[in-house]
């Protein structure tokens, strides 16, 4: 699945529905097929957070509603954020998924720009690679380096390969700011060079004492 917002959110994945388990010596437990801690206490309550934000609920699903007052004990117990979380303004909005989904953000509205030639266009407020092809009207997106292809954002989305795609992607400038999706575009050189650095044998030494 491939979900769209047009401000700041991120994407809770659930392995399936919720399972929880118990929390050794405490009044909560936790979801054990979730990334992150997601844990609820004997009133149903829910709580989700990343070690700086907090949000709560009354179900796993959702909605999640940002809270400044989670419970102490359970705040006590979770271990310190991490130094690279972003420090953000607004608290994200927490999509919720159970199946195989992708989450593309855009700041505002999609804002598309032209590429020289005048064929692709492509979104500029968002870090997802998201192009649109003029002659056909059919949008692209890449995502862990495979292309899907629909008419919509509402879908349906289907894979596309590489060699299927339009044929304007390959004239895609090396300098402009979507000039790394040439490696994922069949037919040029740097999709060329990129196959022959990954049959490269790579070797390491481990020290077995430090690892």
């Amino acid at each position: 699945a491939i979900v769209f917002r047009e401000r700041l959110a991120v994407l809770l994945s659930y392995d399936g529905e919720p399972r929880y388990e118990d929390i050794e010596n405490s009044d909560y437990q936790r979801v054990i097929n979730a990334p992150i801690a997601v844990v609820r206490n004997k009133r149903g309550q829910h709580f989700v957070t990343n070690g700086r934000l907090w949000y709560q609920a009354t179900s796993a699903m959702g909605p999640w509603v940002s809270t400044t007052a989670p419970p102490p004990d359970l705040v006590k117990a979770m271990p310190a954020p991490d130094s690279d979380l972003p420090d953000w303004d607004t608290p994200p909005e927490i999509v919720v998924a159970t199946r195989p989904t992708e989450l593309i953000v855009t700041d505002g509205a999609p804002q598309w720009k032209p590429l020289e030639g005048g064929q692709v266009l492509y979104v500029t407020n968002t870090e997802s690679p998201w192009l649109r092809d003029l002659p056909t009207g059919n949008m692209y997106l890449l995502l862990s380096g495979r292309w899907f292809r629909a008419k919509s954002t509402s879908g349906p989305w289907t894979f596309v390969p590489a060699d299927e795609l339009p044929t304007a992607f390959a004239d895609i400038p090396p300098a402009s700011d979507i000039g790394g999706l040439r490696t994922s575009v069949a037919g040029t050189p740097e999709a060329q060079e990129a196959v022959l650095d990954a049959q490269i044998p790579q070797t390491a030494a481990i020290s077995r004492d430090a690892t």
